[in-house]
């Protein structure tokens, strides 16, 4: 038996993929499998153009999975994940700090800015912990090197 949600012809899945392109009067993509670097960007783009054709939601889904695998993975996955993480927070704490900017209420002014200084904070964190792992990286070869 057929999955009734299963287009059965190329016109029909033309027709599914047309609707959902317009659905709200708003073009959006449909969703595709993604790695990291391209759920990155295209989190990178929402916050840099929040009128982007992108999907944030699966890109924010993939790159919380991908973080949640990072308690096994090896050093360079997590260091890669960290600069990508690192683009992410710069980009959203001058969002916000540039939102801060011409809000027209000192209230929603004074949240964007705490919003942006706690991105702020947090890049300042994620950048001390790729340093850390450089330094430690370094000083596992310098021991490796006196050893051998």
């Amino acid at each position: 038996m057929a999955d009734p949600n299963t287009p059965n012809t190329q016109a029909e899945l033309i027709y599914q993929l047309i609707r959902a392109q317009t659905a709200n009067g708003k073009p959006t993509l449909p969703p595709q499998p993604i790695d990291a670097d391209e759920a990155a960007a295209q989190c990178l783009a929402l916050l840099t153009d929040p009128e982007s054709r992108v999907l944030p939601a699966e890109a924010f889904r993939e790159l919380a999975r991908r973080n949640a695998a990072l308690l096994d993975a090896p050093r360079e996955e997590i260091r890669g994940a960290l600069a990508r993480q690192a683009v992410l927070l710069e980009a959203a704490a001058t969002r916000f700090m540039s939102k801060a900017a011409i809000a027209t209420t000192v209230d929603h002014a004074c949240a964007l800015t705490k919003l942006s200084l706690s991105a702020s904070r947090s890049l300042v964190a994620t950048l001390g912990a790729i340093n850390s792992m450089n330094r430690d990286h370094a000083d596992e070869e310098a021991i490796d090197g006196t050893i051998a």
